[in-house]
């Protein structure tokens, strides 16, 4: 970073940017590390039947032309100095916030249309404001000096999700590149594992692009909790088998609480129901069931936490989870072929061999008359 005179920045730029920012800065260490020194060598050796000054003109040319050439692949570039800041507030309005959150939430809100109906002029050093609420999805709420309070409501449908990196990458939209950029975050915190990885990779993205964060939150009325966090199959299903379905579970604190499994909107007939110990903290029961048939097979769980106080489970929407697996069903071989028309199994193995084929294939036997003979 380098600081131009100021005759030359008025030639270079009409607002009179004085900073030249190198975008490759490394690449003017190639001039006196490898080229000069072959410069000097191949003037002596080159130019030896020239006077002197000739061999200095000459040399001090190559040098510039070389040097011009080293700025040009560092890429400069000036850099406007920045005027003022650009303050987005993203807030969230998913339903696990609760009503005194709320309040508090759009408490903000309501500061920040304050503050924008407070500027005054147009100054290039005023702060811009920008005001962002998010739940499932992000949206940008216009801002402007006739703008009234803000009432702010959870979204309608939204369910749990927050989408706390859709948030922060709309935000990022709404910065103005010549101001100083940050965003504050206003969240209960609450997210899911997905949610978190994305926020993580949103938060360091800005930080790399030089976007300070903040957050905010307010105190929840209740922060006991229970909820089921997943429920996992094995990777490969097949017809008649009996495998354990594992149902992660979360507790902010100890309690006995009955788990419903169900499959295929029915209770699991292995079984329908455990008598869970919760220790508080992730904890994982494993369930037996059983696959009966080919094709998409959907198992949900859910606490019963109608006993618990409300104080002891903040939410209700978080007490199931599902998920479905596919179910293979039993390979069937259909043999074409040219033999005995009676239909017997025939084929080059051994008495054992074919013995176990059969235990492991449901074949299907049908007369050859009825397929066309195929030469390979």
């Amino acid at each position: 970073m380098f600081t131009l005179p100021e005759w030359l920045a008025a030639r270079l730029s009409e607002a009179g940017d004085r900073t030249l920012v190198l975008a490759r800065p490394s690449v003017l260490w190639l001039m006196p590390v490898a080229l000069l020194p072959f410069l000097v060598a191949a003037a002596r050796r080159s130019l030896v039947d020239l006077p002197a000054w000739q061999v200095a003109l000459q040399l001090g040319a190559r040098v510039l032309l070389l040097l011009a050439l080293a700025l040009a692949l560092a890429a400069p570039s000036l850099e406007a100095p920045r005027r003022g800041k650009t303050v987005v507030v993203a807030v969230d309005v998913s339903a696990s916030v609760d009503d005194g959150q709320l309040k508090a939430f759009t408490a903000v809100a309501r500061e920040v249309v304050r503050l924008v109906k407070a500027e005054t002029g147009d100054r290039d050093d005023r702060t811009r404001l920008r005001l962002v609420t998010y739940a499932g999805r992000a949206q940008a709420v216009p801002l402007s000096e006739e703008t009234g309070d803000i009432d702010l409501s959870r979204e309608p449908g939204g369910g749990l999700a927050s989408d706390h990196a859709g948030a922060l990458r709309l935000a990022e939209a709404l910065l103005d590149p010549d101001t100083e950029g940050r965003v504050v975050l206003v969240s209960d915190g609450a997210a899911s594992v997905a949610e978190r990885t994305d926020l993580i990779a949103a938060a360091e993205g800005l930080r790399r692009r030089g976007v300070a964060l903040h957050t905010r939150t307010a105190a929840p009325a209740a922060r006991g909790d229970v909820l089921v966090a997943g429920v996992h199959l094995p990777g490969e299903l097949r017809v008649g088998q009996t495998f354990d379905a594992a149902i992660d579970v979360w507790a902010s604190g100890p309690h006995t609480l009955k788990l419903y499994v169900e499959k295929d909107g029915v209770p699991n007939p292995l079984s329908p129901s455990v008598d869970v110990t919760l220790r508080g903290g992730p904890q994982q029961i494993k369930v037996p069931v059983r696959a009966n048939a080919p094709g998409p097979i959907v198992i949900a769980a859910r606490l019963d936490a109608a006993e618990l106080d409300a104080a002891d489970n903040r939410s209700l929407d978080n007490d199931r989870a599902a998920t479905v697996g596919e179910v293979r069903g039993r390979p069937r071989v259909l043999l074409v072929g040219e033999g005995d028309p009676s239909g017997r199994w025939r084929g080059r193995c051994g008495p054992t061999t074919c013995k176990s084929t059969r235990r492991r294939l449901r074949r299907s036997r049908r007369r050859p008359r009825g397929y066309n003979r195929t030469t390979w």
